[in-house]
């Protein structure tokens, strides 16, 4: 069944709401401690380079002052952009293990099952394996079309769009990052995470582009990405599994 993309919305703010339940706190403290490190690292790195990127940029267009600051604006949304996504890649590989479980523990919250915290190290420790295996699967789906952006970037007139690319792309990502989460929790296949996407495109892509908008906000992007893996399960869970298993 079709779900409104409104609902979308819903489930992307909602996963802010879940983070802050007593039950699901303390799965949310690791991928905090993460996201923190990975952001002053990809922080200092892209205002260090971002003047000389520009720079360099600048000079394989024409020296027309009056559209100077257009091209600048362009050019400073499409990297902030790609600095937004390359924190998220990152941290969401380091912290893969982490964010499975907080999966894992946010369906027991959302369905009613009791939460234990007794087996968290354990089961962090258990899915290393897996759970880098599936982020590993997650960029080679990325790759290509992440490539293909980046290559529209450089081409004249098309690079104009550049920022609207970058920002489908990042919403498309998001959705396929953030979605996956309960789906490996629950032991399905990848193709179950294209199977949803191709039954609910709308909503996927508006809580995809709720998330590539607030993880362009500087440090609020810290704790975006454990509500986001909130947000997802609630979303999968309330409008894949719990659907299907009523009918």
């Amino acid at each position: 069944m079709k779900i409104q993309p409104f609902k979308g919305v819903t489930y992307a703010l909602e996963g802010f709401k879940l983070i802050r339940q007593p039950e699901l706190r303390v799965f949310v403290i690791a991928p905090i401690i993460v996201s923190l490190l990975i952001y002053c690292i990809v922080g200092y790195f892209s205002i260090s380079y971002f003047g000389p990127v520009t720079n360099y940029l600048m000079g394989f267009l024409p020296d027309w002052e009056w559209l100077i600051w257009l091209i600048q604006s362009v050019l400073f949304i499409s990297l902030l952009l790609i600095a937004a996504l390359t924190f998220t890649l990152i941290t969401n590989l380091l912290a893969a293990p982490f964010l499975s479980l907080l999966a894992e523990k946010t369906e027991c919250f959302v369905t009613g099952q009791p939460i234990s915290t007794e087996d968290g190290w354990i089961a962090i420790l258990k899915s290393i394996h897996t759970s880098l295996g599936r982020e590993i699967r997650k960029l080679l789906y990325y790759l290509p079309r992440l490539l293909l952006v980046f290559i529209l970037t450089f081409i004249p007139a098309v690079n104009a769009f550049s920022p609207l690319l970058w920002f489908l792309f990042g919403a498309w990502m998001m959705s396929v990052q953030y979605l996956d989460y309960p789906i490996d929790a629950n032991q399905l296949k990848f193709t179950a995470l294209k199977q949803h996407l191709d039954n609910h495109r709308a909503p996927t892509l508006a809580f995809g582009a709720v998330i590539t908008i607030m993880l362009t906000i500087p440090l609020f992007s810290i704790i975006v990405i454990p509500a986001a893996v909130a947000g997802a399960t609630a979303f999968w869970v309330k409008e894949e599994k719990l659907k299907a298993q009523m009918t």
